[in-house]
C-alpha cells in the first residue's frame, strides 16, 4: 500500500491542505454533475404534462448546475495538478540532496544511467500519482457514493440489480493490479537499462570509434531497446485483457437497467422521467468504472516508481555531520594522526586497511607507496570521510574526525585523483570551480603553479577555451595539472594527491613537486606515488602491502633496509 510509504505520508502531510481542497472541488464537481440527470426527471415529466414553466425552470437549473460543475472542475484540476508539480519538484530536490550525501561506494555499485532514470522517469510518475491519481480516486469514490444514493432514491430495487456486477469488477481489479505492479517495475528497470546504455555511449564515444566498436555498441543498444519493448508488450497484453473485462461488466449493468427499467415504465410502475434520470445517473456511474483500469495502471506505475525512488532516498549509508560534530571548528591544523585504523568496505568481509598507525606533522610531505590494491587510495579516502572510518581512528591535531564539520573538512582539504573530474566549461571555470568570483590573477597563479599556463596559452581562446565534456579536448597530463591547479587555488591546509602525476612527464613532475615544497609552511601534503623521483622529495615514505604498513622512513633509509621497497625501486630502474 502506498499510504504506508514514508515518502508518500510525508508529502501528503506537507500538502494536506492543497490536496484536501482539490479533493473537495472534485466532490463538488460530482455533486453538481449528478444533479443534472436528476433535474432531467422533472424536465421529462414537465414535457409529458405539457408544463412549460416547469420545463423552463428545469432548463435553468441544468444550466446553473453545469456552470457550477465547470467552475469546480477548473479549480480541482488546477489545484491538484499544480500540487503534483510542486511535490515532484520537492521530491526531486530531496533526491538530489540525498545523492550528495551518499558515499562514493554507493556510486561504485550504481550506474549513472539508472540514477538518471529514477530522477527523470520515476519522478514523472510521482507527479501523476499526486495529481491525476488523487483526482480520479476521489472522483471514483465520491461519484460511486453519490450515484448509488441518487439511484436508490429514484428506484431502490433497480439500483440493487444495477450494482450486482460491480463486486466482481473490484475483485478482478485487485487481481490485475498485482500483475500491473510487477510489469510496470520491469518496464522501469528496462528503461533504466536503456538510459545506462546511452550514458555509456555518450561518455565513451571516442573510445568506441577508436576501436571501431560501433557494431558491438549498436547490438547492445538494440538488445536493451528490444527488452524495453518486450516488457511493454507484456503490459499491453495484460491491459488488453483487463479493459474489455471492465467494458463487459459496465455494459451488462446497462443492459439490465434498459430491460428491467423499460418493463417498469411500460407497466406504469416507474415514470418515464424517473427512468431517464436513472439512466442518466447510471451513465455517470459507468464512466468512472471505465476509468478504473486507467487509474489502476497509473497507480501501479507510481507504486513501482515510489519503490525505486525510496531505494535511493532511504539508503542507510550517507555522509553527513555526526551527532558529536563541534561546529566551532572552522579551521584544520596540518597535524594528522591515525590510530589503529582498520576498514572494510560495505558488503565485503575482507579488510582493505588493517591496523594503520601514522603520525604526520604539519607541513610534511608524505608519500604512500605499494603495489596496486595495497590500500593507498582507500587510506586517503577514509581520511577525508569519502568513506566513513571507525570512530576514534583519524584525528586532525586533537580533533577526532567525526567532530569536524564536513564543511570545514572539505574546505580545508583538497583531493586530486588519478582520473580527475573535468567539467564541460572553460579552463578558467574549471580552475576557479571552488569560487567562481576569484580574480584572474589567482587563476593564473594556480595555472603557473601546476605548470599548465604554457599549454593554456597555446590554445586560441587561452583561459576561455572550452574543454568539452569530461575535458575531452585535453590530454591526460593536462587534465591532471588542471585538477592540481583547481586544488591549489583553495589554499588548503591538507592536500591529498592520489597518483595524480602519473600522466605527466618527469620534468613537469619535478617542477610541480618543487612548487609544492614552497608551500610546506602552510600545507601538509600526502601523495600516492609510484615514481622514485617523487619519493625523493618526501619527508616520510609509507610502504603498504595488502592493507598494512610494512615500513616507513626516508627514501635512503628504506632503500637500505627494506627488500620490498628495494624491489619496487629496481623495477623502475629497468
Amino acid at each position: 500500500m502506498l499510504l504506508t510509504s514514508p515518502l508518500i505520508k510525508k508529502y501528503i502531510y506537507l500538502y494536506r491542505y492543497k490536496l484536501a481542497l482539490g479533493s473537495l472541488f472534485v466532490i463538488a464537481t460530482n455533486l453538481f454533475i449528478l444533479l443534472i440527470p436528476r433535474t432531467f426527471k422533472y424536465a421529462v415529466d414537465a414535457i409529458r404534462d405539457y408544463q412549460m414553466p416547469a420545463l423552463l425552470h428545469s432548463v435553468e437549473l441544468i444550466l446553473v448546475y453545469a456552470l457550477l460543475a465547470g467552475i469546480s472542475r477548473f479549480f480541482m484540476r488546477n489545484i491538484l495538478f499544480s500540487a503534483g508539480r510542486y511535490i515532484e519538484q520537492d521530491i526531486r530536490n530531496d533526491f538530489f540532496e540525498q545523492l550528495l550525501r551518499l558515499p562514493q561506494s554507493y556510486y561504485q555499485q550504481m550506474k549513472a544511467g539508472d540514477l538518471l532514470s529514477r530522477a527523470l522517469h520515476d519522478m514523472d510518475h510521482l507527479r501523476y500519482l499526486f495529481g491525476h491519481v488523487t483526482m480520479h480516486v476521489t472522483n471514483i469514490i465520491s461519484l460511486y457514493l453519490f450515484a448509488v444514493v441518487s439511484l436508490a432514491t429514484i428506484y431502490l430495487p433497480l439500483t440493487i440489480l444495477a450494482i450486482i456486477p460491480f463486486p466482481l469488477l473490484f475483485l478482478a481489479t485487485r487481481y490485475y493490479s498485482k500483475i500491473f505492479f510487477s510489469q510496470y517495475k520491469e518496464v522501469m528497470e528496462k528503461m533504466a537499462t536503456i538510459t545506462v546504455s546511452l550514458q555509456e555511449i555518450f561518455s565513451s564515444i571516442s573510445a568506441i570509434k577508436a576501436y571501431t566498436r560501433e557494431e558491438h555498441v549498436r547490438e547492445r543498444f538494440v538488445t536493451a531497446n528490444d527488452g524495453y519493448v518486450q516488457s511493454n508488450l507484456k503490459l499491453v497484453k495484460t491491459s488488453s485483457m483487463y479493459h474489455p473485462f471492465i467494458s463487459l461488466f459496465t455494459s451488462l449493468s446497462a443492459i439490465i437497467i434498459l430491460w428491467l427499467g423499460g418493463i417498469l415504465v411500460i407497466k406504469g410502475t416507474m415514470s418515464l422521467g424517473s427512468f431517464v434520470a436513472f439512466n442518466g445517473t447510471l451513465v455517470f456511474l459507468i464512466q468512472p468504472t471505465i476509468f478504473i483500469g486507467w487509474v489502476v495502471n497509473l497507480y501501479q506505475r507510481s507504486r513501482a516508481s515510489v519503490a525505486r525512488i525510496e531505494e535511493v532516498l532511504y539508503h542507510p549509508e550517507i555522509i553527513e555531520n555526526a551527532p558529536e560534530t563541534d561546529y566551532s571548528i572552522t579551521e584544520l591544523p596540518g597535524d594528522i594522526t591515525i590510530r589503529n585504523l582498520s576498514y572494510t568496505y560495505s558488503g565485503s568481509s575482507a579488510e582493505v586497511l588493517t591496523d594503520i598507525n601514522i603520525e604526520i606533522k604539519s607541513g610534511q610531505m608524505v608519500a604512500l607507496i605499494g603495489e596496486v590494491g595495497s590500500g593507498k587510495s582507500s587510506l586517503l579516502q577514509v581520511m577525508q570521510r569519502i568513506y566513513n572510518p571507525p570512530r576514534s581512528t583519524v584525528f586532525f591535531d586533537t580533533n577526532e574526525l567525526y567532530t569536524i564539520p564536513l564543511s570545514t573538512l572539505y574546505s580545508e582539504t583538497s583531493y586530486v585523483s588519478q582520473e580527475p573530474i573535468i567539467f564541460s566549461g572553460t579552463i578558467r571555470e574549471n580552475i576557479a570551480y571552488y569560487n567562481p568570483e576569484l580574480p584572474f590573477s589567482d587563476i593564473q597563479a594556480a595555472a603557473v603553479f601546476a605548470y599548465l599556463e604554457k599549454d593554456i596559452l597555446s590554445f586560441d581562446q587561452g583561459y576561455d577555451t572550452i574543454v568539452g565534456e569530461h575535458g575531452i579536448t585535453l590530454s591526460g597530463g593536462q587534465k591532471q595539472r588542471l585538477a592540481i591547479a583547481r586544488a591549489i587555488i583553495k589554499k588548503p591546509k591538507v592536500l591529498f594527491i592520489d597518483n595524480a602525476l602519473s600522466s605527466v612527464d618527469t620534468e613537469t613532475e619535478e617542477h610541480i613537486l618543487r612548487n609544492l615544497l614552497t608551500l610546506k609552511s602552510t600545507m601538509t601534503t600526502l601523495i600516492v606515488a609510484h615514481r622514485v623521483s617523487t619519493l625523493k622529495h618526501c619527508d616520510n615514505i609509507i610502504l603498504m602491502d595488502q592493507g598494512k604498513i610494512v615500513a616507513q622512513g626516508t627514501h635512503e633509509a628504506l632503500l637500505e633496509k627494506n627488500n620490498l621497497y628495494k624491489v619496487i625501486y629496481e623495477k623502475q630502474k629497468l
